[in-house]
């Protein structure tokens, strides 16, 4: 696993993790066109994969921390075969990057989200891409941040699964996240890092697909947020 700036500058870090399952929106993502192109490489082997138990939960293994990179980037413009979207319940666009998603999508996912009649907190729902680089957009609507103490790190911690199980379903072999929730809904981005991290690390330990998970940073500050999170 490697983190970089634009500089391209890089090292390896460690990283820990946890994950789960999804609904409905399972049935919708069949009725999206498998992954081919440039951007299908040949299927890893069977991931090896080991428990280590102690009050800090899950330890990855080599194989799955060569599977997550850190990146300082621009989500929309990553040469992934689907991204998640940091949307709210209407799923009808709004600011950060639920907007920078919607512009560069064009208006044709403003009309397939419509259809889709919105998404309860802590789930996910698929669409096409359309005008972006990436097929696929994983719609995940995160908590808003109400101190802690209204069930917000289950909510938070369900997205995760719930996008990843949708990119499971699609044979995604590439997938972007943002770091979900921490924009204008107010969620603490290290709480917010570490709850990623967990969710997607166990994820990919017992699955083969995503082959690839990127987390994009909108800022240098909340890379190193990441950073400090898988070093934990």
């Amino acid at each position: 696993m490697k983190y970089w700036w634009p500089s391209f500058f890089s090292r390896q870090v460690a990283m820990l993790g946890k994950a789960g399952t999804s609904s409905k929106s399972a049935r919708l993502s069949r009725m999206i066109p498998p992954v081919t192109g440039s951007l299908a490489p040949r299927l890893w082997g069977p991931i090896l994969w080991s428990w280590r138990f102690s009050w800090k939960g899950f330890a990855m293994d080599h194989a799955t921390r060569q599977r997550i990179e850190l990146v300082h980037a621009d989500l929309t413009a990553l040469q992934v075969d689907a991204i998640v979207n940091a949307a709210n319940q209407s799923l009808l666009g709004g600011g950060g990057v639920d907007g920078a998603i919607h512009r560069a999508a064009g208006p044709a996912l403003l009309e397939a989200c419509s259809e889709i009649g919105g998404c309860p907190t802590g789930e996910a729902r698929a669409t096409a891409g359309f005008d972006l680089v990436a097929r696929l957009v994983i719609h995940a609507v995160g908590p808003v941040w109400r101190g802690g103490q209204a069930g917000e790190a289950g909510l938070l911690a369900s997205c995760y699964r719930n996008s990843l199980q949708l990119a499971l379903d699609n044979e995604v072999r590439s997938l972007a996240f943002p770091s979900i929730s921490t924009g204008a809904y107010g969620y603490p981005i290290d709480q917010a890092a570490s709850i990623a991290i967990r969710e997607v690390g166990l994820f990919l330990s017992r699955n083969r697909f995503p082959q690839k998970v990127v987390f994009a940073c909108f800022s240098k500050e909340d890379l190193q947020v990441y950073v400090d999170a898988m070093e934990a």
